[in-house]
């Protein structure tokens, strides 16, 4: 499931940077640091975990679920890639447009469908700090969201 989740974000980060003239790449995982490519976004996770207990969510009107009732939760950052500063600064309010303007995506997956809500995920400077300081790199603009995936 976790891939498909991934394709979806990256597929909608992608046709949404098209509408915006900003015609890039949106590559899955930090292995793509590694590429030469020098204008893409970089899409990786960061946590993920399931809360069986659907805190923040009611329980099913009519009481009758066939299956588990949960929600995949997961937290991802997207990181603009390119050779001019103020490019990643484009991409990055473009991305958060993206995730302002359209916070819920539909998923199907083996013909179950799921809700993908996503919003900013609340961050200090520490945690930037830290961020780069695990990567051993300069700071750059980066921004980090949270996921729900939930059975509808």
């Amino acid at each position: 499931m976790l891939k498909e989740i991934f394709q979806k974000i990256a597929s909608e980060t992608e046709n949404y940077l098209l509408l915006k003239g900003l015609g890039t790449k949106v590559k899955i995982g930090d292995s793509a640091l590694r590429s030469s490519s020098k204008n893409m976004i970089i899409l990786a996770m960061q946590d993920y975990g399931i809360d069986p207990m659907l805190k923040n969510h009611p329980p099913p009107i009519d009481g009758d679920r066939s299956g588990p009732n949960y929600a995949h939760l997961l937290s991802f950052y997207l990181l603009p890639v390119s050779e001019k500063y103020e490019n990643r600064l484009d991409l990055l309010e473009a991305i958060v447009e993206l995730f302002e303007a359209k916070p819920f995506f539909q998923l199907e997956i083996n013909d179950e469908e799921y809700e993908l809500s996503i919003s900013m995920k609340t961050s200090s400077a520490a945690d930037y700090q830290q961020f780069w300081l695990a990567r051993e790199q300069a700071s750059q603009p980066v921004v980090f969201y949270q996921a729900r995936v939930s059975s509808l």
